[in-house]
């Protein structure tokens, strides 16, 4: 198809997306990523009437074309078929259950992560630890090698690259020896095409040629001895019957496995599973070290060691609600988010894009103070609510947190107050006035 302006809409099923797409490309090919589905989808470039389509099969990549001032410009639209297959023996092992795991083609690519070009200029991005020192002092003799390379190349392609290349390493298991294959249960994890799909050989010969499955076994007891303290200090069963009984409209999760690595220095994210009614909430976050602060009670320090796990849970709640409140959130913030966001700061970062993904990160941690609120003594609550403002409006830039947190705290502190979706909906209708900027 060739347009004459460079804007672009993408339809896909029933949707179409206005002005989606700016030419000419920053890459060509790019990629179009969509949501899991099961059926061919009919896929569209578009402008005006004129429409560039194909038919998207699960599983197989199709490319679209748009000319623009003589430059063809590739899109492959990437439609992932079903993310997880959970069978009858899955189901029974872990009906019910909590786990939390350091896989170990995860904890692979997270090395490999550490090894990249990318934790050299980020270098906040790795927990520096003893272990993590023990990483480098062994697998740094293969800095150069193909799969450690073919990383770079990923993080030069897309520097938000980090949580989609963390998430994907736990869709691979080890077969025999040293061969890396596909999971049985997980096509894929959180949101984009697999890309360590075509790099399974590498990974294989990275594995083998640094000794890594040797490297792991003997740090099995390191790993175990962070998951018994997770275990241990954070309760991750009772923050997930706590959010499930203060969400009786979404639909009750029936697992949680909890990923992390060592490595990881300040990234979390959720996947959210659902294969025949058997749904699983996976958070990846970070290994919670207990942080001691001389301005907070030893009982607010371990509260506040739980915030980046609740926070993880807590958005497989929270989306399903604010996704469906989309209006009324913009209509209460008004056009410009300047007010609610510090320029420069995370709350500005690509993650929060739009008045819908503010609102919701702000509630997503204000919630962990009502939680708070509902399971520990007054004092040592109000501290987790001021430390949790301070890390907010201080540290992430989220400008009116604090009013948002007070009038959620309030609305929720009563015996008789209404069910907390009741309360998040008033908050962006009938009360905005206790938070939003005048």
């Amino acid at each position: 198809m060739t347009v004459e302006t460079p804007t672009l809409d993408f339809i896909f099923g029933d949707d179409r997306l206005n002005g989606a797409i700016t030419l000419p490309n920053d890459q060509n090919p790019s990629d179009i990523n969509l949501p899991s589905g099961t059926t061919p989808l009919r896929v569209c470039l578009a402008q005006g009437e004129e429409e560039a389509c194909a038919v998207a099969v699960p599983d197989e990549p199709v490319s679209l074309f748009a000319i623009y001032e003589g430059t063809e410009n590739e899109f492959v639209v990437n439609y992932p078929g079903p993310p997880a297959t959970f069978n009858n023996a899955y189901r029974e092992a872990h009906k019910s259950k909590v786990r939390i795991e350091v896989p170990d083609v995860y904890e692979l690519v997270n090395i490999a992560i550490t090894l990249s070009d990318y934790a050299k200029r980020n270098p906040g991005a790795i927990a520096q630890s003893p272990y993590a020192d023990e990483v480098r002092s062994h697998f740094t003799p293969w800095a150069d090698h193909p799969f450690i390379q073919a990383v770079n190349m990923l993080f030069e392609s897309n520097q938000g690259m980090y949580p989609i290349l963390k998430m994907k390493g736990a869709a691979f298991d080890f077969a025999e020896g040293d061969t890396i294959k596909r999971s049985d249960v997980y096509k894929t994890i959180g949101w984009g095409r697999n890309v360590l799909i075509p790099l399974q050989s590498e990974m294989s010969d990275f594995a083998k040629r640094s000794g890594f499955r040797t490297f792991y076994d003997e740090h099995r007891s390191f790993y175990q001895a962070q998951v018994n303290e997770i275990e241990t200090d954070i309760n991750v069963q009772e923050m997930w019957d706590w959010l499930q009984i203060t969400f009786p409209d979404v639909q009750a999760y029936d697992t949680v496995r909890v990923l992390f690595s060592p490595l990881v220095g300040y990234n979390q994210s959720l996947a959210t599973f659902d294969d025949n009614g058997f749904r699983e909430l996976q958070p990846h976050v970070n290994f919670p070290y207990l942080i001691k602060s001389r301005d907070r009670s030893d009982a607010a320090d371990e509260a506040m060691r739980g915030v980046f796990l609740f926070t993880e849970l807590n958005h497989g709640f929270i989306n399903l609600v604010t996704d469906d409140m989309t209006g009324a959130i913009y209509t209460a913030m008004g056009a410009d988010l300047t007010p609610y966001a510090r320029a420069g700061s995370a709350a500005t970062s690509p993650s929060y894009n739009g008045h819908t993904a503010v609102f919701t990160e702000m509630l997503n941690w204000a919630l962990m103070s009502v939680y708070a609120q509902s399971r520990l003594d007054e004092a040592t609550a109000s501290e987790v609510a001021r430390d949790i403002s301070k890390t907010m409006v201080n540290d992430r830039g989220f400008t009116r947190f604090k009013p948002f947190q007070d009038a959620l705290l309030e609305m929720t502190a009563h015996p008789d107050a209404p069910p907390l979706t009741e309360v998040i909906q008033r908050l962006a209708t009938t009360d905005t006035k206790r938070w939003t900027a005048e």
